[in-house]
């Protein structure tokens, strides 16, 4: 069983990619980065995504999109 704790950097472009691939909400987005075991980094980086404006969460469709 490998266990991979993936960094900031390397969950940032995973989560646009699942986003892209029509996974919007956040359980979604965190199995299609495969970031079990990083949970803290995956939050961080959709923060730093939501920041910079490359991605915003619409509230009425409870999940993240691409702006």
């Amino acid at each position: 069983m490998n266990i991979h704790v993936y960094t900031v950097e390397q969950l940032r472009p995973r989560i646009i990619r699942a986003i892209q691939h029509g996974n919007h909400e956040w359980k979604y987005i965190m199995e299609a980065c495969r970031a079990d075991y990083s949970l803290t980094q995956l939050n961080t980086a959709i923060k730093q995504l939501e920041s910079d404006g490359v991605i915003h969460y619409v509230e009425f469709l409870e999940g993240y999109y691409l702006s």
